[in-house]
């Protein structure tokens, strides 16, 4: 607490402020090398270059200096930030999201990556959960809106927020569980409004990269009962969920070309609301997207403000994934048999690295299994033969190969050749 009191405080001098620069490029560099100063005497102060660094802190602190040292716009500034990201093998595709505290909203840069020679799904909704009651009411911009229910066969449309010819804005008026998308979107501002706090959220994202938007509602009815009994705790609140996505609606997606990056961000912010304003819903939500333009402002304006400066290293599992489909020349063999033993990875990538290691020297047991796993997992023909050798074998990974092959054996309706391998 501190040290971060020293090297973030506004007034700090530069020769501290520095410190904090200085170990984001260091923490931001470990795949390539850092360059040192460049002095002009070179025999008494030469140039130091670090090869790949890893430059780890070690701390100890206790809450109290901790949280002082991050005031002052510490938080607020985007200096730290918590990323989020995942690599999916199958598809040889990534996604990550960037979260930081902005001056006026937290921000989302999220970014999407077809690491791949083939055309990948671009599938993205961001979801939000909102409290749900009497006193909440919905902000959507007003227009046309496609919806269906739990119990209502296929689509219906309407202009928000009259549906079924109620109000619904208004968390009473829901009395069905209901999926609505608004799919001409005349804004990209939604959110909600609580009336008993005297609050509103505010979420942004450009409408020409999300054209979708979309409320998910649970209802206010028996409905609700019954769906809590089957799938959480009933004394758990009611909420919606208010969702953006690339796409108009969640039946469509769009592809990704090879190599191809999509970047956005999308921010969420809070503003004070008036009872008042609630009473004609285009007034209403007027108001909304006026208060919010003013109080948190957009995306597009935040955008490149900062370099968020990150604390959280990925995963084991996370960082696993991109080295097979990123680097797979680095995967040594020790590593990957004990990836295979784990079971974690999958997709082509992983098949194209596990075959490379084979034609080296063959796999283990755990290395075929991952390998007819992944393979299986493709459709490939020749995981069957694999799994049927490696099962006719003892060892726990034997057991596991005639697991699989029931399972498929099961699938495909062979029932006599399921109850030979279960």
């Amino acid at each position: 607490g501190q040290f971060l009191k020293l090297v973030l405080a506004p007034r700090a001098p530069f020769h501290k402020a520095a410190i904090w620069s200085e170990l984001t490029k260091l923490y931001t560099s470990a795949a390539e090398p850092y360059i040192g100063t460049e002095y002009s005497d070179q025999a008494k102060r030469p140039r130091v270059t670090i090869e790949q660094p890893c430059a780890c802190l070690w701390c100890v602190t206790v809450p109290g200096p901790f949280w002082m040292a991050l005031e002052g716009g510490a938080l607020a500034d985007g200096s730290l930030a918590v990323r989020l990201s995942a690599m999916d093998e199958l598809f040889e595709s990534s996604w990550q999201v960037t979260i930081s505290l902005q001056p006026t909203h937290v921000a989302f840069d999220i970014r999407m990556e077809n690491h791949s020679d083939r055309p990948q799904p671009g599938y993205w909704w961001t979801n939000i959960a909102t409290p749900a009651h009497e006193r909440v009411q919905l902000m959507y911009p007003p227009g046309p809106v496609l919806h269906h229910s739990m119990f209502r066969m296929g689509f219906l449309t309407d202009q928000w927020p009259m549906l079924h010819g109620c109000d619904w804005s208004q968390w009473l008026n829901h009395h069905e569980i209901l999926s609505a998308y608004f799919h001409q979107l005349s804004s990209g501002w939604m959110g909600y409004a609580d009336s008993s706090r005297g609050i509103a959220m505010a979420h942004w994202a450009d409408p020409t990269v999300c054209q979708g938007r979309k409320l998910w509602s649970i209802g206010t009815g028996h409905d609700k009962q019954s769906f809590w009994q089957r799938f959480a705790e009933t004394a758990i609140s009611s909420y919606y969920e208010i969702q953006s996505g690339r796409c108009k609606t969640q039946i469509q997606a769009d592809l990704l070309a090879p190599g191809q990056v999509v970047q956005w961000t999308e921010c969420v912010g809070a503003m004070p609301w008036n009872e008042s304003a609630t009473n004609d819903y285009s007034s209403a939500y007027a108001a909304f997207q006026s208060g919010a333009e003013r109080q948190i402002g957009t995306a597009q304006e935040a955008d490149g403000a900062c370099t968020p400066r990150l604390l959280l290293a990925a995963s084991a599992r996370a960082a696993a994934s991109e080295s097979v489909v990123l680097q797979p020349e680095t995967i040594t063999r020790a590593e990957a048999l004990r990836l295979a033993e784990e079971g974690w990875l999958g997709g082509s990538a992983w098949v194209r690295a596990l075959e490379s290691l084979d034609r080296t020297e063959p796999l283990n047991d755990w290395g075929t299994l991952a390998l007819a796993a992944a393979k299986l997992d493709l459709g490939e023909p020749s995981a069957r033969q694999m799994l049927e050798k490696l099962a006719g074998q003892s060892g726990p990974a034997a057991g596991w190969a005639a697991y699989l092959l029931g399972i498929c054996a099961r699938a495909d309706q062979r029932l006599s050749d399921a109850a030979t391998w279960l």
